[in-house]
């Protein structure tokens, strides 16, 4: 995928803070398009410690299709600068961060799974079939405005009726296959 169009995603800030799956977003104000307003409000609760904080946030560089830094002011503050660096026609996105602590080593996987699921967003918005369509419109409309956990509850209850589906499925084979005995 080329450049240009992985860094297209970075200008919708809001959509990008929320597949952060460190946080809920409560509140983007002025996030819809990270160039023409360079300064924003986001007010988020984090999953882990159910802390609401209010970040004052400033797009400090964007350089087009190569870098965003994007300062978060608040109690905890964070300097974040996503790079996409072009190798031989392959795009690498490449996140740094800068805080006041050294991040623990869950905030450093959940930091991973952000970038990772930036990247999963990125390739269904890519494939022009219905069900990527589908799949990103259900994204969109549902699962972006969910929380982390209400995220992980959704994807369990998921797992848990297909599988008794399965199961079902299953039962209905061996009885049409020992009803016949």
């Amino acid at each position: 995928m080329p450049k240009d169009k992985i860094f297209q995603f970075f200008y919708d800030l809001e959509r990008w803070f929320r597949l952060n799956p460190q946080w809920e977003v409560l509140s983007a104000e002025g996030c819809a398009n990270g160039i023409e307003s360079r300064i924003f409000n986001l007010k988020v609760r984090y999953d882990r410690t159910d802390e609401e904080i209010d970040y004052s946030g400033t797009v400090e560089e964007i350089r087009d299709g190569e870098l965003l830094t994007i300062r978060l002011n608040a109690a905890y503050p964070r300097l974040i600068t996503i790079k996409v660096i072009e190798d031989n026609d392959v795009a690498n996105l490449h996140y740094e961060e800068v805080s006041t602590d050294e991040p623990i080593i869950e905030e450093k996987r959940e930091l991973i799974l952000w970038v990772k699921s930036i990247a999963d967003y990125l390739l269904i918005q890519e494939r022009k079939t219905m069900i990527s369509s589908v799949w990103k419109w259900l994204i969109d409309k549902f699962w972006l405005k969910m929380s982390p956990s209400g995220r992980r509850i959704s994807l369990f209850i998921i797992v848990i009726e297909t599988a008794a589906f399965g199961f079902f499925i299953l039962l209905i084979i061996w009885l049409l296959i020992f009803k016949k005995i």
